[in-house]
């Protein structure tokens, strides 16, 4: 997705990928999972540069590293 690598379902589904700021992207469908990480420092919905963010993936900028499995983990379960 967007060139970077990535973390897919079996299906071929993209959950979660590594970003070029160093940070990761998660797809968070569920919106309370969603919300309690855009209420972490720096995270924020994810814009991949064309100006539209995309309302159900979240970007993890590296300072939030430490949460990273927690969210991917949010992802997987969904």
């Amino acid at each position: 997705m967007f060139g970077m690598p990535c973390l897919k379902r079996d299906t071929g589904k993209v959950l979660a990928g590594s970003w070029k700021d160093g940070g990761i992207t998660v797809k968070l469908t569920d919106v309370t999972q969603r919300e309690a990480a855009l209420a972490l420092p720096d995270v924020a919905l994810f814009d991949p540069g064309m100006g539209r963010v995309m309302k159900e993936w979240v970007h993890g900028p590296a300072t939030q590293s430490k949460r990273w499995i927690d969210l991917v983990e949010q992802s997987i379960r969904a």
